[in-house]
């Protein structure tokens, strides 16, 4: 005896004994007829893979897709199958679907012409396995899984049928595949019943463009418990039968007793619609649903609940449900949105520029880029608007860069123009943001030195607006993005360019009244307190200590200009219109150096600006810190006014002040 009869025999005995226990169990024993089978089906399939793999088949009775992870009998069955039929399963039959169990069933699959060969054995291979290996299994034409189609009861009945109501209105993309667009939620009555076929009724709903289904959708499809049972080409809806068709289903869809399941109905469009045809729309229907029962007699339903709309016109009527037919931009809700970035970029800031040489690589604006919906927005082009003070943009800066991250996606040279308004626009920079994210994109320029034609003091600000014309955007179809969906807008305050001057960082600011009713001016006072941070950068910088100025026009000798505000933000004078008195004070840690605050290059002080206002009339006022005026030089009078912003970060808060 060989080894292979020797192994047939073993088999052979284990599955008489087997059977043995099945015939003498009771039903005290542990384990249950159910059990038992399925144990004979696989010692079945084992004997017949050693034995040539003939009758194999006949052992594997599949009731669900299996995959990685799942374990089972079934599952021993379908593993002793492909080592009979020759594709190694290393482990042996554990009854676990693993990574060598997917990898032979991947193999099996790529041999027996099953697509994708990805080792998932669901409705299409096992109904590849049902022919290959001759399953006496029920199985569908197109892929439904080999089951047990035993319908229990009686005659049975569609008790109702109504559209699953999440089904309506629905958009169906220009290249999306399988988008559920209509569904009915099926109740069986007096027995089990097994839906046979679905008839389906499209009409066009619209007015103008193209008429025929195939103009628009490449397959209609149905679905049974997110399992496909059914497939065909749009052209099978022909307008010779009023865009109707009834249309056979996978076994195995069935509806147990008092249950009630749902049949969905999908559509897959085309990839290259033609533009007139996006929005137009469709309605789809039900006509009628063929069954069988328990007692196997074959029925066709028509009237009951939502099934039973048949015509062919315009009007998408109770039985029916709408759709329509959508660009790829549309149904996909692209939107691409632009929104301020860096805070520490794009607030205000003095920056320090040399007199002779150009000064390189400065960052003026950041902004982010969010792409929303489902597909990846191209970039190609976009563009950025520059304006200036005190010199025009080209005399400030020489060239301009857009960067993502440490790479430089475009840089244009910036002629020297007077002009103080420019857009620069960056082209052919491939720039993808996938689907949901959002990326960060930094302006950086390269500055002229000071003795190039520009003067202290100067300023420059950045912004973009991805309407704009310039902006080159596509979606994953290569469609462009119309202007409606490219939104939001970022810009920077005034950046200003200085040899020599100043960092100004605001501190805390505080607001107190005093009430002053028994003093000989009455009333209450307002008492301010504006603390800041003051750094040199190009040389030392001489502050005036001798005098405080409260309005933006500066004289020789001020030091610290500040301005008060009434409760509509606007500046006001000193005395009168609202204000009987001022008085101000600063304070700092800076050495004095005769009437001077000394701060050398590159050391930091903290300076604070207290100022009390006594109001002639009742009314809420509040003080800001309007900048820091200095020079270079001690032995003349200060003559750089440095204003400090953005302005909000250095005023106080509101005080109501009763005169």
């Amino acid at each position: 005896m060989t080894i292979a009869n020797n192994v047939v025999a073993k088999l052979f005995g284990a599955f008489v004994a087997v059977a043995m226990v099945v015939s003498l169990s009771t039903p005290a024993q542990a384990a249950t007829v159910a059990e038992l089978e399925a144990m004979i089906a696989s010692l079945t399939a084992q004997l017949a893979a050693l034995s040539g793999g003939s009758s194999s088949a006949a052992a594997c009775t599949f009731t669900r897709s299996l995959t990685d992870g799942v374990s089972g009998s079934d599952v021993t069955c379908l593993q002793n199958y492909l080592i009979g039929a020759g594709f190694s399963i290393p482990a042996g039959a554990t009854g676990y679907f693993g990574a060598q169990t997917t990898a032979a069933v991947a193999a099996w699959q790529a041999a027996n012409g099953v697509s994708p060969a990805v080792g998932y054995f669901g409705p299409v291979s096992q109904a590849k396995y049902a022919m290959v290996a001759g399953s006496t299994g029920s199985t569908g034409s197109t892929g439904s899984t080999s089951v047990d189609t035993d319908l229990d009861g009686g005659a049975g009945s569609i008790e109702d049928a109504d559209f699953v109501s999440s089904l309506n209105n629905e958009e169906v993309g220009e290249g999306e595949d399988d988008v559920e667009i209509a569904g009915l939620e099926i109740e069986a009555d007096g027995s089990d019943i097994e839906i046979k076929a679905v008839t389906l009724n499209f009409d066009y709903a619209d007015t103008g463009a193209d008429t025929d289904l195939d103009d628009y959708a490449s397959e209609v499809s149905v679905w049974f418990n997110g399992d496909e049972v059914a497939r065909l080409d749009a052209d099978e809806f022909e307008d010779d039968d009023n865009f109707q068709k009834t249309v056979s289903l996978d076994s195995g869809v069935i509806i147990r007793e008092g249950d009630t399941e749902e049949v969905i109905v999908a559509i897959s469009a085309l990839s290259n619609m033609d533009s007139s045809n996006a929005g137009e729309k469709w309605n789809v229907s039900f006509p009628s649903v063929r069954f069988m029962d328990g007692q196997g007699a074959i029925i066709t339903e028509s009237t009951t609940g939502d099934i039973g709309e048949s015509d062919d016109d315009t009007t998408t009527d109770t039985d029916e449900r709408e759709f329509s037919f959508e660009s790829f931009a549309s149904a996909a809700d692209i939107e691409l949105k632009v929104s301020e970035g860096d805070d520490d970029i794009n607030d205000a800031r003095a920056i320090a520029v040399d007199d002779n040489d150009d000064t390189d690589d400065v960052e003026i604006l950041s902004f982010e880029i969010e792409a929303e919906g489902d597909s990846d927005l191209e970039i190609d082009d976009l563009s950025v608007d520059f304006v200036s003070t005190g010199a025009g943009v080209g005399e400030i800066i020489n060239s301009a860069e857009i960067l993502l991250g440490d790479d430089v996606l475009d840089s244009e040279t910036v002629s020297s123009t007077t002009a103080t308004s420019r857009t620069i626009t960056f082209s052919s920079i491939d720039l993808v943001v996938e689907s949901e994210e959002t990326v960060e994109i930094i302006v950086r320029v390269n500055v002229n030195n000071l003795s190039g034609g520009f003067a202290a003091g100067a300023t420059l600000s950045a912004d973009v607006n991805p309407d704009d014309a310039a902006w080159d955007v596509e979606d994953e179809e290569g469609d462009t993005v119309a202007a409606a969906d490219k939104t939001g807008s970022a810009s920077s305050e005034a950046h200003s360019f200085y040899a020599d001057g100043l960092t100004i960082v605001a501190g805390d600011s505080d607001t107190d009244v005093k009430d002053t009713t028994s003093d000989t001016a009455g009333g209450e006072q307002g008492l301010y307190s504006i603390d800041f941070e003051l750094t040199a950068f190009g040389d030392t910088l001489y502050i005036p200590t001798g005098s405080t100025i409260a309005t933006s026009s500066v004289t020789a000798d001020a030091g610290i200009a500040y301005a008060v505000e009434n409760s509509n933000g606007a500046q006001v004078a000193l005395n009168g219109a609202g204000l009987a008195s001022t008085t101000a004070a600063v304070s700092s840690t800076a050495d004095v150096s005769g009437s001077y605050y000394v701060i050398d290059e590159g050391e930091t002080e903290t300076f604070t600006l207290d100022v009390t206002l006594t109001p002639l009339a009742d009314g809420y006022f509040r003080v800001q810190l309007y900048g820091v005026n200095f020079n270079v030089s001690s032995a003349g009078s200060a003559d750089t006014l440095q204003t400090a912003t953005p302005a909000t970060d250095f005023e106080t808060g509101y005080e109501n002040l009763d005169a």
